[in-house]
């Protein structure tokens, strides 16, 4: 997560950019912007092997059978931090009907998603059982992203209506 992904998503879940007040949408599909582009560096910094999170992972696997576990590796920030809830992937190709993998620990869910030019296809795998509660808030939230993006449309469309009109 990123302050610019909280940025956008505090702007969200207020119902700004719902049709709400003039430029709104406006004003959140640029949060939204950012927010994609932060991700963007994230994800660049991990596939260059910047990514801390599996150095440490590696690290670990190297503690031999028998040999004293390092304290970092006992303490419980680390352990939180290992534990992902979450484990998300994506494959976007046009070579791909569906794809996925499974949670990465008993208590989570494994979230492999594609997009395409109109569509956005998950595969969601969990141990829990509740994976159509997070399907509906999935959908819930990809809604809510395209009319935010479609009202901006339309805002950017008005804006342009308006610059004629005053000339």
């Amino acid at each position: 997560a990123s302050s610019e992904s909280k940025a956008f998503v505090e702007a969200i879940a207020s119902g700004k950019g719902l049709g709400l007040g003039k430029g709104e949408a406006r004003e959140v599909r640029a949060l939204f912007e950012k927010a994609v582009k932060r991700h963007g560096t994230y994800a660049a910094w991990a596939a260059d092997g910047r990514g801390v999170d599996r150095h440490l992972f590696g690290l670990k696997k190297l503690v031999r059978e028998g040999e004293e576990v390092p304290e970092l590796f006992k303490d419980e920030a680390f352990g939180k931090s290992s534990h992902w809830e979450l484990s998300t992937s994506q494959l976007s190709s046009p070579y791909f009907d569906g794809w996925g993998y499974g949670e990465v620990v008993p208590d989570g869910y494994g979230l492999s998603y594609a997009i395409g030019d109109n569509y956005i296809r998950w595969t969601i795998t969990s141990l829990k059982q509740r994976t159509e509660v997070l399907k509906h808030y999935l959908a819930e939230a990809a809604t809510e992203i395209r009319d935010v993006l479609e009202a901006a449309r339309k805002e950017d469309a008005e804006a342009i209506g308006e610059g004629k009109a005053k000339l």
